[in-house]
């Protein structure tokens, strides 16, 4: 279980419920929310025996699906472990070289079977196609290029060359918008991408996305068999 100091109760999700033989459960009256205030549905509560350090309690948890176990401050208080140091109470874990040789050939498998995925080129999206709505009132904002560094003439002209053959970009006749393009040398490469900054973005209607915290995102992925990383280095052109 997690030691969470910010949350009152504690928390265990579904499946280490059934594994200690699915003790009976109560309509829980407990009123919880998430980081994002998002309210937390329980599937129940039960005053159940907590052994700690040979120490026995009764105290209650809520359980909830797709969840992390989370040890709250209730049971913190219970147990007095406020001025107990945190190496007494969690254990390193290690993972086994047997368990690490099943992952590495687990790996070599997935990357066997899907070589494409695994090549390190960049993909290319063709489920669906970006969108930006201007506002009615909006009119076309045209920027002429910057200036470029003699010195690194050449190598900001090979760069649209090497977006275009990625599909990144492609060649437009006339447009009546316009952003600067900014080129960022790195280490033995160069960043490209254009600043919208010079009058789009105040053209754009915003759409408000409240972000989750790191911990409402841990507590969606919770449960989840496959994952990917998607690379938006140079989406955003």
């Amino acid at each position: 279980m997690q030691l969470d100091t910010g949350g009152d109760i504690t928390i265990v999700e579904e499946e280490p419920w059934k594994y200690i033989g699915e003790p009976k459960l109560s309509n829980s009256r407990t009123v919880a929310h998430g980081v994002a205030d998002k309210r937390l549905v329980f599937v129940g509560e039960s005053v159940c025996n907590i052994i700690l350090h040979d120490q026995m309690k009764k105290e209650k948890v809520c359980v909830l699906k797709n969840s992390v176990n989370l040890f709250g401050t209730e049971w913190m208080e219970l147990f007095k472990m406020w001025n107990t140091p945190v190496s007494v109470l969690c254990s390193n874990i290690v993972g086994s070289v047997e368990g690490s040789t099943a992952v590495e050939g687990l790996k070599r498998k997935i990357k066997h079977l899907f070589p494409n995925v695994f090549s390190g080129e960049l993909g290319y999206c063709t489920k669906t196609r970006a969108k930006v709505v201007v506002k009615q009132s909006a009119t076309s904002v045209f920027k002429s290029k910057s200036n470029v560094p003699f010195a690194a003439l050449e190598q900001v002209n090979k760069a649209p060359e090497r977006l275009e053959s990625l599909e990144i970009i492609e060649k437009t006749d006339h447009s009546n918008w316009a952003a600067f393009t900014v080129y960022v040398i790195k280490k033995n490469k160069l960043r490209v991408f254009a600043d919208f900054s010079t009058g789009l973005n105040d053209c754009l209607n915003s759409h408000s996305y409240q972000f989750l915290s790191p911990e409402e995102v841990f507590l969606e992925l919770n449960g989840g068999k496959f994952f990917s990383k998607l690379d938006l280095l140079e989406a955003y052109l």
